[in-house]
């Protein structure tokens, strides 16, 4: 608790408690938007709005008026909130007493300074108004970076007029992207009502083309400002177009499969500033909803596409209100690989909104992923992507997709062993998301939804280190003959092996060594099985085994399946089953009365499964007891 704060937040309540508009906030000492929102609607009241809110916005902006000390020698309410704001901004302003006294001009001089501002004037401004009265922070901060601080001030100095008071905590974010964007409007002499921040056509056609010995210096700085920012540069900010700026240019377009120059053209920098980048660019990759006919898979190849990313299930809207699928098969990839097409698979059979992500989910999809990838022949060691189709914010990716990626991850691993394929996870969407999820560890390789550049997960966040794919722009292409189709144009790294073969499904006599083996596996382990006779053992049919008063009944099957919510999960770790299952265990056993020990053969079944889950269902009759298992 800061006392100082505590006595603001008294304050405020105190002064304001009977100003409609006005919400009585807690008085504890903690800053925080509640705190930083009532000395907005303070302020607001000082100006004679009567209509209150917690934004610092036009009406808010047009009515305030610079603070000069000369003017505030005698207490006032203005001063209190301005010195208020300071102790919540955590900048101590040397006294409270209402009055612009010199220790509070210095401590707006210390907040001018931190700001990157050269005018140290102690004037209090719109803009530094509306700055002290928001969360930002001006001081290099825990995860900050101090040359990334230094961008922020230098932009403050030189482009304040366009963007506001940036926070200069030397954090990367979306804040910091946008005031690029800005100062490179500003250098290109769009004025402030045309400047918006947003990279389009006027600032595209306006861009310039910078290489070693350009003398135009602000161009430059804004370049070096961000190579670095996209780690590639670690040079001085000087503004010399030399040899380092150069190299980083190259070493730049190089990671982004750009012509490798070392010019800093268009394209470059607008793929530096903007998560697109040009979206006129020519890709050797796509991807598509459209399932491929025999013409069309030649229209993409006519397009001078090498890859094609294709959905292994789903369905997709038919633009009449209803669907249609979008779901890979086997005649597809006949005319993909004859139109001498490689292809990457995708995982969407949801994944637009939030809702859609948590554990049970991405054990779902694992299954139905693999299962449909063995159907359709997808080579040993393929990289299927699943995607995050929305703009997910931190908190999302924390309490909702990193826990369905490890479940994906989980039912991947506890699925391979020497007869399955082995196939690999890559993650699809917003660059933080595919950051996250790779950091994790529950994602090999990203595939960037770059083209939605306006997402907050793109807009401050650099490209992932392990990109496999960049999706940039939508185009249709084709021709009245061959048909025409809508693909996303999608940069690709080199980092993923695409496959332009299937594997041969097993012959029925291969199939049936594979069931048996795994039968005889467990076949041991569990008495009543000890005597059956492998030969009848049939794929997809039921078998029930009785011994006392005990039913097992048996399944053998090819499709990986993910039981229902009818079965009872008895998680495995290290090969073993928790102990409060097998106590329990031991109690039904026991007034069963059954002969065997059947805990010693669930001891032994999670020995061989080793990390993973047995399912359980158990049904009662008065003269019997029916147990199914299934080991995942």
């Amino acid at each position: 608790m800061d006392p100082l704060v505590l006595q603001t937040q008294e304050w405020l309540n105190e002064t304001y408690k009977d100003v409609e508009g006005y919400e009585t906030i807690p008085e504890n000492g903690n800053t925080g938007w509640t705190t930083v929102f009532a000395l907005t609607r303070a302020l607001q009241h000082e100006l004679g709005i009567t209509e209150l809110s917690d934004n610092f916005g036009p009406q808010t902006e047009s009515l305030f008026q610079p603070l000069v000390a000369s003017d505030y020698q005698t207490e006032s309410n203005m001063m209190y909130i301005l010195q208020g704001a300071l102790w919540c901004k955590g900048i101590p302003p040397g006294s409270w007493t209402g009055v612009f006294d010199e220790s509070t001009v210095q401590t707006v001089k210390n907040f001018q300074a931190d700001a990157g501002l050269t005018d140290l004037d102690g004037i209090v401004t719109t803009d530094i108004m509306k700055a002290l009265l928001n969360m930002s922070a001006f001081v290099l901060v825990a995860n900050g970076d101090s040359r990334i601080r230094d961008i922020q001030q230098s932009l403050n100095s030189n482009y304040r007029q366009y963007t506001g008071l940036l926070a200069c905590d030397g954090v990367y974010e979306r804040e910091t992207n946008t005031a690029l964007i800005y100062a490179l409007q500003a250098e290109e002499g769009l004025g402030l009502g045309v400047a918006n921040g947003f990279f389009g056509d006027e600032t595209t056609s306006l861009c310039p083309t910078l290489s070693v010995g350009d003398t135009r210096k602000n161009f430059v700085l804004i370049l070096q400002y961000a190579l670095y920012i996209n780690k590639h540069y670690t040079g001085a900010f000087d503004g010399i177009y030399g040899s380092a700026v150069e190299e980083a240019v190259r070493s730049y377009q190089e990671f982004m499969i750009l012509p490798v120059t070392g010019v800093a053209n268009m394209t470059t920098i607008k793929q530096l500033l903007l998560s697109a980048g040009d979206p006129n660019r020519d890709a050797l990759a796509c991807d598509t909803a459209t399932i491929l006919t025999e013409s069309t898979a030649q229209v993409l190849k006519r397009a001078e596409f090498d890859y094609v990313g294709r959905y292994l299930t789903g369905n997709v809207g038919d633009g009449s209100g209803g669907v249609k699928s979008k779901a890979l098969t086997r005649e597809e990839l006949g005319h993909i690989f004859d139109a001498g097409l490689k292809i990457f698979p995708i995982y969407e059979d949801g994944g637009f909104a939030l809702d859609y992500f948590n554990a049970d989910q991405g054990s779902s999809d694992a299954q139905a992923a693999m299962s449909k990838a063995l159907e359709l022949g997808i080579p040993k060691g393929t990289m299927i992507f699943f995607a995050v189709d929305f703009d997910a914010l931190d908190v999302d990716i924390t309490n909702n997709v990193l826990p369905y990626f490890e479940a994906v991850k989980h039912g991947f691993d506890v699925n391979f062993d020497n007869q399955i394929p082995q196939y690999r996870i890559g993650v699809y969407g917003p660059r933080n998301v595919c950051t996250q999820v790779c950091n994790a560890g529950y994602a090999e390789l990203s595939y960037a939804a770059d083209m939605s550049t306006g997402w907050s997960g793109n807009l401050g966040f650099t490209m992932p280190d392990n990109w496999a794919y960049d999706q940039f722009s939508t185009i249709t292409v084709g021709n009245a003959t061959l048909g025409f189709v809508e693909v996303d144009m999608v940069a690709f790294s080199g980092a993923d092996q695409p496959f332009a073969q299937i594997i041969d499904a097993p012959t029925e006599a291969e199939e049936q060594a594979l069931r048996l083996s795994k039968f005889k596996e467990f076949q041991a382990d569990i008495p009543i099985l000890n005597d059956f006779d492998t030969a009848t053992l049939e794929l997809d049919k039921e078998i029930s085994l009785r011994e006392d008063r005990i039913t097992v009944t048996l399944v053998a099957t090819g499709q990986l399946t993910f039981p229902g919510s009818q079965y009872s999960v008895i998680a495995v770790k290290n090969g073993q089953i928790a102990q409060t299952f097998t106590d329990g265990f031991n109690i039904f056993q026991a007034e069963l009365g059954l002969a065997d020990n059947y805990q010693s053969a669930l001891k032994s079944i999670a020995a061989k499964v080793g990390e993973g889950n047995i399912y359980v269902k158990y049904s009662f009759t008065p003269e019997t007891v029916s147990v199914e298992f299934m080991t995942q």
